[in-house]
């Protein structure tokens, strides 16, 4: 464990037991004093996964586990100009089979974030936040090799937002460490990310703003390696992103979010970019905004293990629903992305015995599903279910050039259903 991870956990533990015990209120409300609020959560839950490896259609096998999870979340009450939330749980997944790969999948992943904001209604601020996540993830193949990683975010943003905060500007800087385990190590890698952004409130519920976001992104070791002798060059680049855009009410009940610009991309060795990216969001509301109907479009580059960088166009339609008081809430949704990924030439790699042709561009055609739904018994007990279905349609297929004849590659296309049940009990 990191000494920053001990460091944070430290000051949440520490900070919890500063709370009065004298203080209280109705279970699922927190323990409370005049300054802060402090809950205590349990998760208890079984998962259903139909492709858990994410192996094309005719090698999936059928997956179930169960999951306990803890929570705390500790934050300010009735204090404008000092805000602090600590958030902090941490699961264990156990899968239930006889199978080898299958049981090393089993393990602990967790979730840390915390936030001090100072003066936010003032003419100056200050805000710092960290965010760190363990996961627990299975590998792309049938083995008892895993793909956790530990990804840290630290950073702070200052603000300047005189008077009436009709226009504010805030500059800010974070370091982000993505940290994987021993299968996959050398993908480690650094990202310091300064980002600027000037808000102009022109209406009550109007505002037109401009966002430069420049990052650094720089590798711990030079190559990847693909298997056998083989491996590709890992390129650190210097992204950058310039957008405006505008968030408004074209109705009482209809929002629209809008962002365009360009941003380019330049690598050591291999492929540039420069594309056009665009953010877009119109969203129906119903009953001041418990429920709402939203249909989205986005496109945007990012950095990508697999290449370079990778493309994305994805357009989404989501929906969400709160009734009964807020007791029972209703969620679905379909997203469609359009995605590229562009490598560095190889001319054809060593795996195994076999030549690899690596094509430079690879697409991917994705699809991704949700529906959910949660009931309230009580403020403390909530009953939810949530389906997800990934399909990746891909139509790039590798050719392997053996001695007695060239074979193909299975497919990176795969199909899954994912179901969750799960009980959550929160004080």
């Amino acid at each position: 464990m990191s000494p920053k991870f001990r460091m944070t956990a430290a000051m949440l533990c520490m900070s919890a037991l500063c709370v009065p015990t004298s203080a209280s209120a109705e279970p699922g409300e927190g323990i409370r004093s005049d300054s802060l609020k402090l809950n205590l959560g349990l998760g208890l839950g079984t998962q259903l996964n139909t492709n858990p490896f994410f192996q094309n259609n005719s090698r999936t096998q059928l997956a179930l586990s169960g999951r306990v999870t803890p929570r705390i979340s500790l934050s300010t009450v009735n204090s404008d100009f000092f805000k602090l939330k600590l958030d902090w749980d941490a699961g264990w997944q156990q899968y239930f089979t006889d199978d080898a790969a299958l049981a090393a999948q089993s393990g602990f992943s967790t979730t840390l974030t915390a936030l001090a904001a100072i003066n936010t209604k003032g003419a100056f601020s200050l805000t710092l936040d960290e965010a760190l996540t363990r996961t627990n993830e299975p590998t792309n193949s049938p083995t008892t090799a895993t793909f956790n990683r530990l990804n840290n975010r630290v950073g702070g943003t200052i603000g300047i937002h005189p008077g009436g905060q009709v226009f504010q500007f805030f500059a800010g800087y974070h370091w982000g460490k993505f940290t994987y385990n021993e299968a996959i190590a050398d993908l480690n890698k650094d990202e310091h990310e300064l980002r600027g952004r000037f808000v102009w409130r022109f209406f009550p519920k109007s505002t037109a703003h401009v966002t430069a976001d420049y990052r650094i992104i720089q590798y711990e070791q030079a190559e990847r390696q693909l298997g056998g002798s083989s491996s590709l060059t890992n390129n650190n680049s210097a992204p950058l992103r310039l957008l405006a855009g505008v968030d408004t009410l074209i109705l009482s009940n209809l929002s629209l979010a809008l962002a365009g610009g360009y941003g380019w991309s330049f690598y050591e060795a291999g492929p540039d970019t420069a594309e056009f990216l665009f953010n877009g969001d119109l969203r129906l509301l119903f009953g001041a905004g418990s429920r709402f109907i939203g249909l989205s479009y986005n496109r945007g580059f990012s950095d990508s293990l697999l290449g370079n960088f990778q493309l994305d166009n994805r357009v989404g339609l989501n929906t969400g629903w709160s009734i009964m008081d807020d007791k029972l809430s209703l969620g679905a949704g379909l997203e469609v992305d359009w995605r590229g990924y562009r490598l560095p030439e190889t001319g054809g790699a060593n795996v195994n015995g076999g030549i690899v042709n690596l094509p430079t561009e690879i697409n991917d055609f994705l699809v991704f599903g949700k529906a959910n739904v949660s009931y309230a018994f009580a403020p403390w007990l909530r009953l939810a279910a949530n389906y997800r279905l990934n399909i990746n349609n891909a139509d790039t297929v590798n050719v392997v050039e053996l001695t007695r004849g060239d074979a193909v590659i299975a497919g990176r296309d795969y199909f899954q259903n994912v179901v969750d049940l799960s009980l959550n009990v929160q004080y």
